[in-house]
Protein backbone atom coordinates (compact mmCIF):
# COMPACT_ATOMS: atom_id res chain seq x y z
CA UNK A 1 0.00 0.00 0.00
CA UNK A 2 1.66 3.05 -0.84
CA UNK A 3 -0.15 6.99 -1.58
CA UNK A 4 -0.53 6.65 -5.25
CA UNK A 5 -3.43 9.45 -5.99
CA UNK A 6 -3.65 12.86 -6.30
CA UNK A 7 -6.30 15.25 -4.79
CA UNK A 8 -8.43 16.98 -8.05
CA UNK A 9 -10.99 18.89 -6.31
CA UNK A 10 -13.87 16.33 -5.01
CA UNK A 11 -12.75 13.48 -6.91
CA UNK A 12 -9.25 11.35 -7.21
CA UNK A 13 -7.11 10.47 -10.43
CA UNK A 14 -5.68 7.44 -9.59
CA UNK A 15 -1.74 7.02 -9.90
CA UNK A 16 -1.93 3.11 -11.09
CA UNK A 17 -4.94 3.36 -13.28
CA UNK A 18 -5.39 6.89 -13.84
CA UNK A 19 -8.62 6.87 -13.78
CA UNK A 20 -10.85 9.34 -11.64
CA UNK A 21 -13.27 8.71 -9.00
CA UNK A 22 -14.91 9.90 -5.51
CA UNK A 23 -12.77 8.44 -3.20
CA UNK A 24 -15.15 6.69 0.14
CA UNK A 25 -12.81 7.06 3.17
CA UNK A 26 -12.53 4.53 5.48
CA UNK A 27 -10.72 3.47 8.78
CA UNK A 28 -9.38 0.38 8.76
CA UNK A 29 -8.40 -0.27 12.07
CA UNK A 30 -4.27 -1.80 13.30
CA UNK A 31 -3.54 -4.38 16.19
CA UNK A 32 -1.86 -1.05 17.81
CA UNK A 33 -5.78 0.19 18.37
CA UNK A 34 -4.90 3.04 16.33
CA UNK A 35 -6.39 3.27 12.73
CA UNK A 36 -5.19 3.84 9.03
CA UNK A 37 -7.86 5.95 7.54
CA UNK A 38 -7.70 5.58 3.60
CA UNK A 39 -9.61 4.90 0.33
CA UNK A 40 -9.66 2.48 -2.49
CA UNK A 41 -9.81 2.63 -6.20
CA UNK A 42 -12.91 0.85 -7.39
CA UNK A 43 -11.63 0.57 -10.86
CA UNK A 44 -7.95 -1.42 -10.00
CA UNK A 45 -8.13 -1.94 -6.11
CA UNK A 46 -4.93 0.68 -5.72
CA UNK A 47 -5.00 1.33 -1.67
CA UNK A 48 -4.20 4.68 -1.01
CA UNK A 49 -3.24 5.86 2.75
CA UNK A 50 -4.10 9.57 3.39
CA UNK A 51 -3.70 9.38 8.00
CA UNK A 52 -2.24 7.05 10.40
CA UNK A 53 -3.73 7.69 13.93
CA UNK A 54 -2.49 6.58 16.82
CA UNK A 55 -4.28 4.91 19.21
CA UNK A 56 -5.13 7.93 21.22
CA UNK A 57 -5.99 9.69 18.16
CA UNK A 58 -9.05 6.99 17.48
CA UNK A 59 -9.65 7.85 21.61
CA UNK A 60 -10.08 11.28 20.69
CA UNK A 61 -12.09 10.72 17.80
CA UNK A 62 -14.78 8.85 19.81
CA UNK A 63 -14.83 11.79 22.36
CA UNK A 64 -15.58 14.05 19.72
CA UNK A 65 -18.90 11.69 18.51
CA UNK A 66 -19.95 11.39 22.05
CA UNK A 67 -19.86 15.19 22.92
CA UNK A 68 -23.05 16.91 23.39
CA UNK A 69 -22.95 20.12 21.72
CA UNK A 70 -25.96 21.35 23.14
CA UNK A 71 -24.06 21.50 26.67
CA UNK A 72 -22.50 24.71 27.95
CA UNK A 73 -18.78 24.45 27.32
CA UNK A 74 -19.32 22.03 24.86
CA UNK A 75 -17.62 24.34 22.18
CA UNK A 76 -14.23 24.78 24.12
CA UNK A 77 -14.65 21.46 25.02
CA UNK A 78 -14.42 20.31 20.87
CA UNK A 79 -12.10 23.01 20.30
CA UNK A 80 -9.59 21.28 22.59
CA UNK A 81 -9.84 17.59 22.02
CA UNK A 82 -9.36 18.82 18.12
CA UNK A 83 -6.15 20.21 18.97
CA UNK A 84 -5.00 17.48 20.78
CA UNK A 85 -6.68 14.82 17.91
CA UNK A 86 -4.24 16.63 15.42
CA UNK A 87 -1.00 15.86 16.82
CA UNK A 88 -2.44 12.23 17.04
CA UNK A 89 -2.66 11.64 13.62
CA UNK A 90 0.17 11.73 10.88
CA UNK A 91 0.50 11.80 6.97
CA UNK A 92 2.41 8.88 5.28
Amino acid sequence: MSFLSRLIGPRVRCDHCGRTYKPNLTDKALPSGGAVRRFTCPHCGTVTIVAVITPRGVELQKRIQDLDLSDRGAREALARLRAELKAEVRRP
